[in-house]
């Protein structure tokens, strides 16, 4: 009785042994279904996802192209409040205004609009060199068409921006834009004498993406 009783106690361990080694053997054969499957599928570039994914910093400013979208909080009924432009800081081409540029420490270059645009009348220069403390900046001089900026802001808007140094290069951050504010007539008995200075006045911000291909 006691071996009959052992056995039939025993014998539903070895009936789920069973069954589990069956449920591994099946495991195993789906694995190596899926992997077959696998080996049949096209392979995605390895580096796909960095292909797609946008830039922001370039190797160097001299020779790159960049898309400036840029807001104005300041306006004061003027029409505009966003715009963008594609322009490209070209590389000094006189050798001696680079080496004098290289011993100020500081890099200058003319600048040329890639796309033509109603807001941007002219395009100037840039300059980029470093602040000490506050570290490199550049800034990038461009002539805004009639009534974009306010009155007594005159045309001209000066985007700065620190440069952000990265294992890729370079990349303008913090970007800002700048004008020369006239400051009030100064008055005397009945008499009102234009101010002969302007002071600098952050009207706005920018952000700088790189483009590629330049005015290609």
């Amino acid at each position: 009785a006691f071996r009959g009783g052992a056995a039939s106690r025993v014998a539903p361990q070895y009936a789920a042994s069973d069954d589990a080694q069956a449920l591994l053997d099946e495991a195993a054969a789906l694995r190596d279904e899926a992997r077959e499957l696998e080996s049949t599928l096209p392979r995605q570039p390895a580096l796909q996802t960095q292909q797609t994914r946008t830039p922001t910093s370039v190797p160097e400013l001299a020779g790159s192209t960049w898309r400036f979208a840029c807001r104005l909080d300041d306006v004061e009924g003027s029409g505009t409040t966003a715009f963008d432009f594609v322009a490209t800081l070209e590389r000094e081409a006189d050798p001696a205004l680079v080496e004098d540029d290289k011993r100020r420490g500081r890099e200058v270059g003319p600048v040329s609009l890639v796309e033509p645009t109603p807001v941007i009348d002219r395009v100037f220069g840039w300059l980029s060199e470093d602040d000490g403390p506050d570290g490199e900046f550049a800034r990038i001089n461009v002539k805004a068409a009639d009534g974009v900026l306010r009155p007594g802001d005159g045309n001209d808007i000066y985007l700065q921006a620190r440069l952000k140094r990265d294992a890729d290069g370079v990349r303008l951050d913090e970007g800002t834009l700048t004008v020369r504010r006239e400051r009030p007539p100064a008055r005397f008995l009945l008499f009102e004498f234009p101010a002969l200075v302007a002071d600098l006045k952050v009207v706005g911000s920018f952000s700088a993406t790189p483009r590629a291909g330049g005015a290609g």
